[in-house]
């Protein structure tokens, strides 16, 4: 999307259609944030979807915020979305793209998508779609190869490769993919043309700018407390 136009609209402080696209719903840390944010831009009065590999806790929280002036659409769950049913990774973003699209978001923001194994290359289709879609980074899974929490592993800093100590760990991904998503990072996140990346503290957002060189679009968006 345009950006001026974008911008236009909140100006003249029209609805957005805003996609939450992540994982697991609303399970584990970063589920819950993801829901802190979509209570945020029901406050803000926008009408809002989530699409999901998996649902958690969805279904027992009341948590369209009291005195919401946004829209609530309800999550859509994509069990089925995934390679254990035969899904190829190419299978996987086209599933994915044709929901979203059918949805016609002005707004995408991703959080993790690790947890349902689905490809990093499904944020460089995001991308190409007439919405602004921003990455939301969590942990350190768009800064690495595969690996969420690097720890004392320094591969990342430089390219991580088959030499991956925890290849097998989750998010299990083979030794020969390794290095190629490592790089493709790099080419979704950098330069003028790469994807706005969100983090969650500072602490992230200098994992991201000292490790994803010509970070172009990145700053802190904060998880608020009521």
């Amino acid at each position: 999307m345009n950006r001026s136009l974008l911008r236009e609209k909140l100006r003249r402080e029209e609805k957005l259609k805003v996609l939450f696209l992540n994982d697991i719903g609303f399970q584990y840390g970063a589920g819950m944030a993801h829901l802190r944010q979509i209570q945020s831009f029901l406050l803000m009065g926008h009408e809002v979807k989530g699409v999901c590999w998996g649902q958690g806790i969805e279904g027992n929280i009341p948590f369209v915020p009291h005195q919401s002036r946004g829209v609530w659409k309800g999550m859509l769950q994509l069990s089925q979305v995934h390679q254990d049913q035969g899904y190829t990774e190419a299978d996987i973003v086209q599933a994915v793209l044709r929901e979203v699209i059918s949805i016609d978001p002005d707004v995408i923001i991703v959080g993790n998508l690790h947890g349902a194994r689905w490809p990093i290359s499904l944020l460089e289709a995001l991308g190409k779609l007439d919405a602004l879609t921003v990455a939301y980074m969590h942990d350190c899974y768009y800064i690495s190869g595969r690996c969420a929490y690097p720890g004392q592993c320094r591969l990342y800093e430089t390219g991580c490769d088959e030499r991956c100590l925890t290849a097998d760990k989750y998010p299990p991904l083979d030794r020969s993919k390794i290095a190629e998503a490592w790089q493709l990072r790099r080419r979704i996140f950098c330069g003028r043309n790469g994807l706005p990346l969100a983090t969650n503290s500072r602490w992230t957002l200098g994992m991201a700018q000292r490790n994803l060189s010509n970070l172009f679009y990145a700053d802190v968006v904060y998880l608020g407390l009521d």
